[in-house]
């Protein structure tokens, strides 16, 4: 009896809810690829733009609570930090006057979020959530050979403090420093090279916390033309998305199976990981076509499996 009295009460209160309450309920949580700091500025100018007032209060943690108010309505918007450069926003209307059209919200932020990054002075393509998940995992490796100084890019995959990178001027034995996301540096030591797969192992003294890229999860073939997007060395501690796409079918260079990519390719961005849509591994950035910074090679996943396992 008073399972059927509940489930009668549950009826009523179900069909006293405002039409599609249950939808904006689950709608009104979303993560954005976007800092906290600029989610919080579109966020206060889409209810500005609406008549709203809107004051800001700041949460532990790098986030913030936006208080939304016009007339009767209060809407809060609870920005919460994701990753270092994405942030879990959801909207509470604390009036449940429904007022809000969660369509034009998300289309707004969407926006916004879209052209949070720019690379080379345009605006670039978000990157997947799960690889800018990762961007922790990616570090700057500094050293100095023969007197002169050079960089590289490579990514942590054991909580050892183990690094991939490519070879290119690295000697084994030899000191590296290293400067993490997070803007903490450490020393570091190569253990191995293999020039003819141009891939190096170094190791951070101390191992290392946060995020790591996992090798179990990485892929082996790539379809023509599909999306691929480069993490590279976070510059000035801020990590560099590069969105492309494969070139052809692998192409072999001194031996070795190389994929052609379109890919913005820098000084000091071999050994940054490049990874699939669903934030999967497929290789490592060896290098570009001479005269062009939008022609690339990858190392592919394959050879660093190849290599680790020879360690």
């Amino acid at each position: 009896m008073k399972k059927k009295i509940y489930l009668i009460v549950s009826v009523i209160l179900l069909a006293l809810l405002p039409p599609n309450a249950m939808a904006r309920q689950a709608d009104s949580t979303r993560t954005l690829q976007m800092p906290v700091a600029e989610a919080r500025q579109a966020a206060t100018e889409f209810f500005v733009e609406r008549g709203y007032s809107v004051s800001p209060s700041n949460t532990s943690q790098g986030g913030a609570i936006l208080y939304a108010d016009r007339k009767d309505s209060r809407i809060e918007i609870h920005l919460k930090p994701y990753s270092a450069l994405a942030t879990r926003i959801s909207l509470l209307d604390k009036a449940h006057k429904g007022q809000v059209d969660m369509v034009m919200f998300w289309s707004a932020m969407e926006k916004a979020a879209s052209g949070t990054r720019a690379i080379g002075g345009h605006a670039a393509a978000p990157a997947p959530i799960g690889v800018v998940d990762l961007a922790p995992a990616v570090v700057c490796l500094y050293s100095n050979q023969d007197s002169v100084d050079f960089q590289a890019s490579g990514f942590l995959f054991d909580r050892r403090g183990l690094i991939i990178t490519t070879a290119h001027k690295m000697v084994p034995g030899h000191n590296i420093k290293i400067l993490f996301n997070n803007g903490e540096r450490a020393e570091g030591r190569v253990l191995k090279i293999d020039k003819e797969m141009d891939l190096a192992l170094v190791q951070a003294t101390g191992g290392v916390d946060g995020p790591l890229v996992n090798l179990a999860a990485g892929r082996f073939y790539l379809e023509n033309g599909e999306k691929v997007v480069s993490i590279t060395c976070p510059q000035p501690l801020t990590p560099q998305f590069h969105n492309g796409k494969v070139d052809g079918p692998p192409r072999k260079a001194g031996g070795q199976l190389l994929w052609q990519v379109k890919l913005n390719v820098e000084p000091g961005t071999s050994g940054s990981p490049v990874f699939d849509s669903q934030a999967r591994l497929v290789g490592v950035i060896k290098g570009r076509f001479r005269g062009t910074d939008s022609i690339g090679y990858i190392i592919p996943f394959e050879t660093v499996l190849r290599f680790l396992e020879i360690y």
